[in-house]
């Protein structure tokens, strides 16, 4: 199975982003996003503002 097609199937997309907040790994920030898809080994956020 091609690469690309290996990573669709193992993919989960979300109709509507789920709302979500980021954080950093020391807490001193936090802000919105929104979930657009998630797999087993990374997701891909919407992020409105920039940091």
């Amino acid at each position: 199975m091609p690469k690309e097609k290996e990573r669709e199937s193992q993919r989960v997309s979300f109709e509507r982003p789920l709302p979500a907040q980021m954080m950093a790994i020391d807490g001193t920030w936090r802000r919105p996003c929104l979930v657009k898809d998630v797999s087993e080994g990374d997701a891909t956020l919407r992020v409105e503002t920039s940091i």
